[in-house]
């Protein structure tokens, strides 16, 4: 018999499942620990005594099933799981969003599903609001007041069905959703394992739309930050350069390459620690809100060097890289370069996580120190403000 609540994996994985359709056995990691989903899904393939301890309904069925190979290997609900996604509250959502619709083998639909599926995954473990039978209505026409009070996510389908205006369509857009807050929206997009292609003036037409949303339901409609999810720092850097590259010639009023488009593009692992990392960009002012818990606001002044840094304190330069952004990342290697080049003495330093020091060691070396903080004490200092 397994136990059915909102305390349970098996309700979290039926929620998450209403929601996207199908998701990939290679990503269990960022559900939590792998061998317990692991067993969990096996468990749930074969025929099952669900006991939903709030209601004390019990309903038996085998409830998962698994398609695929490699790294097309995917886990969807059966027909026969209905009953499951009616206690989760996504029955109908699930059956007018995925049931209706013949299940694709295509393997370009399977990794667009599959691609959305990591970034909701990620979205669930950070506890924010991801369900639409529970999000807000959006207001697509004139804003009468901010529809936003916590942070939730919203899929590419909700931004896509409502467009009336057919020159404004767009065919092509890897955008994986977007995370609406009351301050600010954030472009989200999942590069996986690969540098996944850009199509930028598609991209730009499909922030733009989803821009025109943000304004109706946000206090700030203006979208400056994208999210880039990926199993690799080098993924989300090289989509970076590959852009730059790709647009360097373009006419200026066409421009839509990440780093004109967005001012804040942040990376996020996929991994638990990426879903605890995006809890910290949705606060208003990301960057300097961490930097004063943790600063003296003496501290925060600028020395003479030209260099990209947040602290000048006894001759050393500290760069905050707690929120992972990529423009000032890049900016300080290309700064740290030089100042190599030119054989210039100086003490450099990096404010980040443990978890992010692997990654940013292969691409700063030895030219840097490390400073760390605990993103655990970090949360909960913070949810202790609130």
């Amino acid at each position: 018999m397994i136990i059915f609540n909102e305390k349970t994996r098996a309700y979290e994985l039926v929620s998450l499942l209403c929601v996207v359709g199908e998701y990939p056995i290679s990503s269990l990691n960022i559900l939590g620990d792998r061998t317990c989903y692991r067993r969990l899904i096996t468990d749930m393939c074969k025929t099952q005594t669900y006991h939903n301890s709030k209601t004390g309904e019990k309903f038996t069925c085998r409830a998962l099933n698994i398609s695929g190979k490699g790294r097309l290997k995917t886990i969807r609900l059966t027909k026969y799981a209905l009953p499951l996604a009616k206690w989760v509250g996504g029955a109908k959502f699930y059956i007018e969003t995925h049931l209706k619709n013949n299940r694709s083998s295509n393997e370009k639909t399977i990794e667009r599903h599959h691609r959305i599926a990591e970034a909701v995954a990620i979205i669930q473990q950070s506890r924010f609001e991801y369900r639409p039978w529970y999000l807000p209505e959006m207001q697509n026409e004139i804003r009468q007041y901010s529809t936003i009070d916590e942070p939730s996510y919203f899929s590419p389908k909700v931004f896509r069905g409502d467009i009336s205006n057919p020159s404004q369509k767009y065919t092509f857009s890897r955008t994986v959703g977007a995370l609406m807050t009351p301050h600010k929206t954030l472009m989200l997009y999942n590069t996986r394992n690969s540098i996944m292609k850009w199509d930028g003036q598609g991209e730009y037409r499909a922030t733009s739309n989803v821009e025109n949303f943000s304004y109706r339901n946000t206090k700030q409609g203006k979208i400056d930050s994208a999210i880039i999810m990926g199993q690799n720092l080098n993924y989300v850097i090289g989509l970076i350069h590959q852009t730059e590259k790709q647009y360097k010639s373009a006419s200026i009023f066409h421009k839509s390459d990440l780093l004109t488009m967005f001012h804040n593009i942040h990376y996020i692992p996929l991994n638990q620690f990426g879903a605890k990392l995006i809890q910290l960009l949705t606060l208003p002012n990301c960057h300097n809100h961490l930097l004063s818990l943790i600063y003296d606001d003496k501290l925060l002044e600028r020395g003479s060097m030209s260099l990209a840094y947040d602290i000048f304190d006894n001759g050393v330069y500290t760069l905050n890289l707690l929120d992972y952004d990529m423009r000032r990342l890049i900016l300080a290697k290309s700064n740290i370069n030089m100042l190599i080049k030119e054989d210039k003495s100086f003490t450099y330093q990096i404010l980040c996580f443990p978890e992010q020091i692997d990654e940013l060691y292969q691409f700063f070396g030895d030219d840097v120190e490390y400073l760390t903080v605990n993103i655990d004490e970090l949360l909960n200092f913070l949810y202790q403000e609130e």
